[in-house]
Formats: C-alpha cells, sequence, structure tokens
C-alpha cells in the first residue's frame, strides 16, 4: 500500500495519531492523488480537523487546489460545512479571496450547500457576499427545503 494510501486510511479513520506517526515515518503529505487532490482536500472533505491540524503542522499548504474544480481546502470544508475544518484552516491563513472553477468563494458553497454556520463564520472572517450567485442560493436553498420536507411527509405515511 503507498503511503498516500495509508494517509487517506488513517484519515478516513479520524486517526491523528496514526497520521502523525505516518508523517514522522516520512510519507509524503505533498503527493497528489489520481485526479492531482492532496491529503490535506480529502481531510477537508471529511472534516477531520485534528488530521487537518497534524498536515498543516507538518506543512502541508492551504492553497493547492483541486486540479479538476479549483478548489482549495478552505472551499471544499465550506462546501461540506466543516465549520470546525474551516476554522482551523483560517487560523493557518487560508486565502479567504479562493475561488472555484465557477467563480464561487467559500461563503457562496457554504450556502449553496445550505451550511448556514459555515456561512456566518465565513462572513464573520471577511468572505464576502457574492451578489451575483443570490438567486443560485435561494433556488438552491428553496429546493433542499422542498425536498426535507417531502422526505419528512414520506416517512409520515
Amino acid at each position: 500500500m503507498s503511503s498516500r494510501a495509508l494517509l487517506l486510511a488513517a484519515i478516513r479513520r479520524g486517526d491523528p495519531g496514526a497520521l502523525t506517526a505516518l508523517v514522522r515515518a516520512g510519507a509524503d503529505i505533498h503527493a497528489p492523488g489520481p485526479w492531482g487532490a492532496t491529503v490535506l482536500l480529502d481531510a477537508a472533505v471529511q472534516g477531520e480537523v485534528d488530521c487537518g491540524r497534524v498536515l498543516l503542522d507538518a506543512g502541508a499548504s492551504t492553497e493547492v487546489p483541486d486540479p479538476r474544480t479549483g478548489a482549495t481546502a478552505l472551499l471544499e470544508a465550506a462546501r461540506f460545512g466543516c465549520t470546525g475544518f474551516v476554522q482551523l484552516l483560517l487560523e493557518h491563513g487560508a486565502d479567504r479571496s479562493a475561488v472555484d472553477v465557477d467563480g464561487h468563494n467559500a461563503r457562496t458553497l457554504a450556502l449553496l450547500n445550505d451550511h448556514v454556520p459555515t456561512a456566518e463564520l465565513l462572513a464573520a472572517a471577511g468572505v464576502p457576499r457574492q451578489p451575483e450567485f443570490a438567486r443560485d442560493i435561494a433556488e438552491t436553498r428553496a429546493a433542499i427545503r422542498a425536498a426535507a420536507a417531502q422526505l419528512a411527509g414520506d416517512r409520515r405515511a
């Protein structure tokens, strides 16, 4: 098994101790995966704050984007509503002005996925509102609410 696969296994298990041991043993935290994503991006998607801290303390960059989407770890953590991970990245100087290939910043991605607490944290950190996406946000949030109401109705039936 490659060192990258072992790093990912530790992250997916939420095991910062195993991750630390792998880093100390020389596992390459910068090695891109088959699609170019770094292990910090994987930790951001998983919301594994303690694993993210290990990677950042070992020198992982907050600014390496996913080559397919242009999303940095901050954008991915916001997209998935991983508020604690967003906070960690902000504390480590993540670029608040980063945008993905569609031009969405972290705050917009949080709102598009109905992660209001994450969006509020990003607003407080100075990530600007993107008025050009207001309609998309409103439509997406309405669709999420409608789907949730339908699911709730299906469970009662």
